[in-house]
């Protein structure tokens, strides 16, 4: 997934809010998820949020 653009926020804020999640992991890639992460730490509804890069990618065996 590509970074959210601002008008994307509102409805993902809202299915972050109904899923209510402990753990945010966030794979944008290096830098742009540590931005994101950052630039809506104060929104998001879990208390920790992770930017684990392309770690899913490797994980699923998508990327070697």
């Amino acid at each position: 997934m590509a970074t959210p653009t601002a008008d994307e926020w509102p409805g993902l804020r809202a299915s972050l809010r109904a899923a209510r999640p402990d753990i945010l992991f966030v794979a944008f890639g290096h830098p742009k998820q540590d931005f994101w992460i950052d630039s809506h730490r104060g929104e998001l509804p879990s208390t920790v949020a992770i930017g684990v890069g392309g770690a899913f990618d490797f994980v699923a065996g998508v990327q070697q």
